[in-house]
């Protein structure tokens, strides 16, 4: 419990010299040249990607799940609500923008091990998405 102040000099010097080379590690070097290359237009940004996954290693079993606690599971909910194609969206937008013309409100059922089942966006026009409210709510910031 004495107070050595050679021994708190000692500690702050080592994380300092820690600091320094991780500075000059030459993958950090190689990224700040990428980076100035990039900035003044030497390079393209597909010649920019190919040389940083030359440079940057990643496992190759790494997932994003492994990062992030429950990121599977949200994305498999999720993609039910994302699964849409063109035909879905031009019949949606025409739902939306002209409800008096709809004539069928019901969602289609499917057969399932659940007790029901509905179908994906991409097949009734009836069903739930994500698609068109993140959409509409992108073109607003980008228009604003």
């Amino acid at each position: 419990q004495n107070y050595n102040p050679s021994h708190q000099g000692g500690q702050q010097q080592s994380q300092t010299q820690s600091q320094t080379h991780n500075f000059w590690n030459p993958s950090t070097m190689a990224m700040a040249g990428l980076a100035a290359q990039a900035v003044s237009g030497g390079i393209t940004s597909s010649q920019a990607l190919d040389q940083v996954i030359n440079i940057v290693p990643v496992p190759p079993n790494w997932k994003a799940s492994s990062v992030i606690p429950g990121f599977d599971s949200t994305m498999v909910m999720l993609r039910a609500y994302f699964a849409v194609d063109n035909r879905y969206v031009q019949r949606k937008m025409k739902k939306v923008l002209f409800p008096f013309v709809a004539k069928q409100w019901r969602r289609l059922h499917v057969e399932g091990p659940e007790m029901v089942n509905y179908a994906l966006p991409n097949s009734d026009e009836n069903a739930p998405d994500l698609y068109l409210p993140v959409m509409s709510l992108i073109t607003y910031c980008l228009l604003c």
